[in-house]
């Protein structure tokens, strides 16, 4: 048995709710959290390109954007937010 699993056994036992918690997040994110250990993988490139997004969106903010998308082949046309 692993030392991890010897430890939940142990908080089951407990009544401390801190402890609790923290064993539910371990079940819950338990496959991601030793994915991480076995192959170094995470989600690290994911959480960069949201961020990307966001900073992208804060830039422009208080910019309209007026006319049809470029799928319908009218390119977009901004304008300062001054309506």
């Amino acid at each position: 048995m692993t030392h991890l699993a010897k430890w939940f056994n142990q908080i089951e036992l407990t009544d401390i709710d801190s402890f609790q918690i923290l064993r539910r997040t371990f079940e819950n994110h338990y496959q991601n959290i030793i994915n991480f250990f076995d192959n170094r993988s995470t989600n690290a490139a994911a959480e960069s390109f949201h961020a990307k997004v966001k900073d992208f969106r804060r830039q422009f903010r208080g910019i309209k954007m007026i006319g049809h998308s470029v799928l319908f082949g009218h390119p977009f046309r901004f304008y300062p937010d001054t309506f």
